[in-house]
């Protein structure tokens, strides 16, 4: 029940980051930009757990609300991102995985920043059209 999804996820903007190692930066993303919905991966109970007990207070970690734009997908990305066309996945991989910034994902895939943008919005798109699909919204 910690980690279910409550809701459904607003129509707007949608991050993803994949290995949030133990949650700092996946936090200060959430605190920092409360209109962006942010799925956290992590494969790692130890980093979840780190995350947890940031946002949890102590005696509290039964029902305590997290942040209601964050949502740990405690699994491997790696499913959730077969989901999407080859192009958009090269896109999420290239900007989230490797960190690469618009500018040298365009260049690596010969097209334009704003051809990269529109690639990035529709595999959020997808991406949460299927966790929905999922049950996981």
């Amino acid at each position: 029940p910690r980690l279910a999804w409550a809701g459904v996820f607003p129509a707007g903007p949608l991050w993803m980051e994949v290995g949030f190692g133990g949650g700092e930066h996946a936090i200060a993303q959430v605190r920092a930009h409360p209109e962006v919905t942010l799925i956290a991966c992590e494969v790692f109970e130890n980093g979840i757990c780190s995350l947890l007990s940031a946002l949890v207070p102590e005696g509290e970690e039964a029902d305590a609300p997290l942040p209601p734009n964050l949502h740990v997908w405690p699994d491997d990305a790696r499913p959730l991102l077969r989901q999407l066309p080859e192009s958009q996945r090269e896109v999420i991989v290239m900007l989230k995985v490797t960190g690469m910034s618009l500018e040298d994902v365009a260049r690596a895939t010969s097209s334009t920043v704003g051809a990269v943008k529109q690639k990035a919005h529709r595999a959020y798109s997808t991406l949460r059209s299927v966790l929905e699909k999922e049950g996981h919204a």
